[in-house]
């Protein structure tokens, strides 16, 4: 059953009303943040490492269990990606 979410465009508000983060081990606005990066297409290795550069190391088993968690409150089934391949120049 899924939960029942207001329509809200506070995304803060949004995922503490899912309630999927519950150790305070890491700020919750970084653990958002990290999700949205990996869900707008960042790997995982990327979004670690995006972090990393800030001064607040996570690491990729961290963004993959709080993705997973999401995933599983949202029922979200993502679909593999298909990427249009891209020509440069001097490439037929």
């Amino acid at each position: 059953m899924r939960p029942t979410v207001e329509p809200t465009t506070d995304v803060f508000a949004f995922f503490r009303n899912l309630n999927v983060f519950v150790r305070d081990k890491k700020r919750f606005e970084l653990k958002v943040m990290a999700v949205l990066l990996n869900a707008f297409g960042l790997s995982l290795r990327k979004t670690s490492s995006f972090f990393g550069l800030l001064s607040e190391p996570v690491s990729k088993s961290s963004v993959e269990e709080w993705m997973r968690k999401v995933e599983e409150k949202l029922s979200f089934d993502p679909k593999p990606r298909e990427y249009s391949s891209l020509l440069t120049r001097g490439e037929v």
